[in-house]
């Protein structure tokens, strides 16, 4: 599953029992029943450890109450989708994952001081739908949920989990989506120039893989124009994309990109061309061979993007 596996230790009491007896005084109490319900999978039982929580005591909910029931969820879809395949009914434990998620927000234990369990419990709960298998859900309920935060821009962490589910469904068009949704949000500095390399960089490879090369350009000329990092797998789309239209020189200037920022090429260029089948492609790649082993050969002047 996504949380800590269950220790061998013996059989521990029902945490529900527990949190109604001893611990009925206690949030730090409560929210320990609840993770050990999160370590078991034990979604239907923390849930009720949380009503006993929120109904039936004196005591306030914390964000770790949530982030520990939401978790709970995610691990039960997590092993019912390993051991069973999709489920339909796996829909009812995400669609109360994610209506705790609501509620988490409603009672304002998502922001602030509550940072970071409330990106826990996003990334849990949208991660829950995934592993059950609708991560239609998991972007429609992000698109839903954004407007409702008082945040700037999501959780940077939301982001990686979102191209997940994008990756899931093969969604190349979603992921489109997802990257011009980022570059809204204008995040600045370092950390925000790597975190929409990546989201560039898993958006091409979602299109690649289904065989949209034009976006795959389009993608690497937004890249460049805003001037953020190429990095290796960056430069390998750029160079299957430059086998594909047959243009020599575009190959011969990636791969010297390539050669001096210390990037081994040699087995990604055989990659990139092992399907070439026309003269032209063929005689790219011997340039670009050549060109690997004796330095890279001076472009003809005015051509090509690198």
């Amino acid at each position: 599953g996504a949380n800590a596996s269950a220790p061998a230790a013996s059989p521990s009491p029902s945490p529900s029992s527990a949190a109604r007896g001893v611990l009925a005084h206690d949030v730090a109490a409560y929210n320990q029943a609840l993770e050990d319900c999160a370590r078991l999978g034990e979604w239907e039982r923390a849930l009720a450890v949380l009503d006993d929580l929120c109904v039936k005591s004196d005591l306030s909910p914390e964000a770790a109450s949530y982030a520990w029931c939401i978790s709970a969820c995610l691990e039960a879809a997590s092993s019912k989708m390993s051991r069973e395949g999709a489920d339909p009914g796996n829909a009812a434990v995400t669609e109360r994952a994610l209506a705790l998620l609501d509620e988490m927000r409603r009672r304002g234990l998502v922001d602030g001081e509550n940072t970071p369990k409330g990106d826990a419990a996003y990334v849990a709960a949208l991660r829950c739908c995934i592993e059950s298998g609708n991560w239609e859900r998991a972007l429609q309920y992000h698109n839903d949920w954004v407007p409702a935060c008082s945040r700037p821009h999501p959780p940077p962490v939301i982001w990686p989990v979102l191209f997940d589910a994008c990756d899931t469904g093969g969604r190349w068009q979603a992921a489109l989506s997802l990257v011009d949704d980022m570059a809204r949000y204008e995040m600045d500095g370092v950390a925000g120039d790597q975190l929409m390399a990546m989201g560039y960089t898993r958006a091409m490879a979602l299109c690649a893989s289904v065989g949209q090369w034009g976006e795959v350009d389009a993608l690497l000329r937004r890249m460049k124009e805003k001037r953020l990092s190429l990095t290796r797998e960056v430069m390998v789309f750029a160079l299957r994309s430059a086998a594909r239209r047959n243009d020599a020189n575009d190959a011969l200037l990636i791969l010297g990109k390539m050669k001096r920022a210390s990037v081994e090429h040699r087995q990604t260029m055989y990659q990139a061309h092992a399907k070439a089948q026309s003269q032209a492609e063929m005689e790219a790649e011997a340039a670009a061979e050549a060109a690997a082993e004796g330095g890279l050969c001076p472009p003809r002047e005015g051509a090509g993007s690198w």
